[in-house]
Parts: C-alpha cells; sequence; structure tokens
C-alpha cells in the first residue's frame, strides 16, 4: 500500500528525474492489524469487567439498603409497641388517679 510519494502523486515529472514511494508491506498491514484487534479485544474485557464490578456494587447497595431498612421498620415497630405500653400505663395512671 503506498502511503506517500514525491513528488505527489498525478504530477508530471521529467523523465530521468528521482521519483521517491513509501509503502507498507503486506506483512506490516496484517500485523497492524493484529495489534489492533488485540488492543480492542483488550478494551472490551476491561469495560466488561467495569460493567460486572458495577452490577455487583449495584446490588450490593440494594441489599444494603434493605438491610437498612429492615432495621429501622422493626426499629419503628419496637417504639411503636413501647410507645402504647407507656401510653396505656399513663392511662391507667390516670384512670386510678381519677377514681
Amino acid at each position: 500500500m503506498v502511503i506517500k510519494t514525491i513528488p505527489h502523486a498525478k504530477k508530471k515529472v521529467a523523465p530521468g528525474s528521482t521519483v521517491t514511494i513509501s509503502y507498507l508491506t503486506e506483512s506490516v498491514i496484517k500485523e497492524s492489524q493484529k495489534l489492533f484487534d488485540e488492543q480492542e479485544k483488550q478494551k472490551h474485557i476491561k469495560e466488561q469487567n467495569r460493567l460486572e464490578k458495577s452490577a455487583k456494587s449495584k446490588e450490593k447497595r440494594a441489599e444494603s439498603f434493605s438491610t437498612i431498612h429492615e432495621k429501622f421498620s422493626n426499629t419503628t415497630k419496637t417504639i411503636s409497641n413501647k410507645t402504647k405500653v407507656i401510653s396505656s400505663k399513663i392511662l391507667k395512671k390516670d384512670k386510678i388517679t381519677k377514681n
């Protein structure tokens, strides 16, 4: 594959003048393509790993939130029960003092 010529392509040159042609051989092109493909594969693997890590992190946060929510619900129920007990004791005392 020709990558550069001096003088530029499609220019007329005098007979006997020097023309420089720079080119890549097929083997160089294939090796470059192989390296490029390997780099793309590595990028894809890194992206997959990142996505998996992100999914695990989201799952862990969801579990943590669920645990916190459950503890909060249990605490709220306990407080509610204690409030009912205290309220009933206060009501009993009020009834006793009124009588």
